[in-house]
């Protein structure tokens, strides 16, 4: 049975030592933004949430969720995610993101990421990111 657990913040620090291959994962195609440090600090003092997904007692991903307040409303952005037979979890994990939403009064989910995480995560695409150096 797959399940997916959120990992209470004092806890954070040492299922990030154990599941050190999932999370240096998130960053092996790039950041988002941030960095490991500040994502685990962020979860540690209670900001965004670690979950781990898991098939009875095997380790199958780990995912950092935070919520944003955006003028629109309140929104549930996945800051994060990595793990192994993600056809086996996918959908289990979108749906306790889908329902953790809204227990956070959030209307919508967001993420970035490359073209097949939206279609892998069922969302559609509303707005280009661009950027450039300065």
């Amino acid at each position: 049975m797959i399940r997916v657990l959120a990992v209470a913040p004092d806890d954070v620090a040492k299922t990030a030592t154990v599941l050190a291959h999932f999370v240096s994962k998130i960053f092996s195609r790039g950041s988002g933004g941030t960095n490991p440090q500040k994502m685990l600090q962020t979860a540690i003092n209670g900001n965004s949430v670690m979950w781990v997904i898991a098939e009875d007692k095997t380790p199958l991903g780990v995912a950092f969720t935070g919520v944003e307040e955006w003028m629109e409303g309140r929104r549930l952005r996945i800051i994060g995610l990595a793990g192994n037979s993600m056809h086996k979890w996918l959908e289990t994990f979108t749906e306790e993101m889908k329902r953790h939403g809204r227990e956070e009064d959030c209307k919508i989910m967001v993420a970035e990421g490359r073209p097949g995480w939206g279609r892998a995560l069922g969302l559609k695409p509303v707005r280009h990111v661009i950027e450039m150096e300065t």
